[in-house]
């Protein structure tokens, strides 16, 4: 079984920055894609095509052959307390939301590709947030956007007889406290402990 967890800022074609959205992807784009993309930031189009030119070079002359690291991922990140006041204004998936299909096609695209792997079960879930930020993404509207993704998903998987893909929103578990969260999106240490046992009995593993 391959558990994902992935959320809608995704589907997101406002986030063009490099960081947020890998130059693999990038490069599946066609051209009129890639204007109408980026024809709002055209910043982040020359940066990307920037990104590009470096990794057209051989990889140990673009990074060096010591200098390879592990991302470690989420894990056994510490409690902390935080504030939500500014996540809609400060926080890039959130300053502006547009939905032009582009991202929407590299989602399906990816999904048909996860669906041909030599594995069962593909669970893709979206995760648990803090209440707070819940209530203020209802109140600005990006809420609606956030459970579109999770229709949107549900309906390529249903529609294209995707069948190893079994896709939850579990946005709504109401398990958990601030204090199980290090941001307003990400669970802590142990709040994570917290959703793997949840996830566990949830999805029968």
């Amino acid at each position: 079984t391959l558990i994902i967890s992935a959320s809608s800022w995704q589907l997101n074609d406002a986030i063009t920055k490099y960081g947020y959205f890998r130059y693999e992807a990038f490069n599946d784009l066609s051209l009129s894609e890639r204007l109408l993309l980026y024809s709002h930031n055209i910043a982040d189009l020359k940066e990307m095509l920037f990104i590009n030119i470096q990794h057209s070079i051989k990889f140990e002359l673009v990074l060096g052959k010591n200098n390879v690291s592990i991302n470690q991922g989420y894990t056994n990140i510490e409690c902390k307390d935080f504030d939500t006041t500014q996540m809609f204004s400060d926080h890039l998936w959130y300053k502006e939301i547009i939905n032009l299909g582009v991202k929407e096609k590299l989602l399906f695209e990816a999904l048909v590709n996860l669906n041909k792997l030599n594995c069962k079960n593909i669970i893709i879930y979206n995760a648990p947030v803090y209440n707070g930020f819940k209530e203020q993404a209802i109140q600005n509207g990006s809420w609606i956007f956030e459970k579109k993704y999770g229709r949107t998903i549900d309906s390529m998987i249903t529609n294209n007889d995707l069948r190893k893909i079994a896709f939850y929103d579990l946005t709504d578990l109401d398990s958990f406290q601030k204090s199980d969260f290090y941001d307003p999106q990400h669970l802590c240490e142990k709040g994570a402990n917290k959703f793997t046992k949840i996830i566990s009995s949830f999805f029968k593993l």
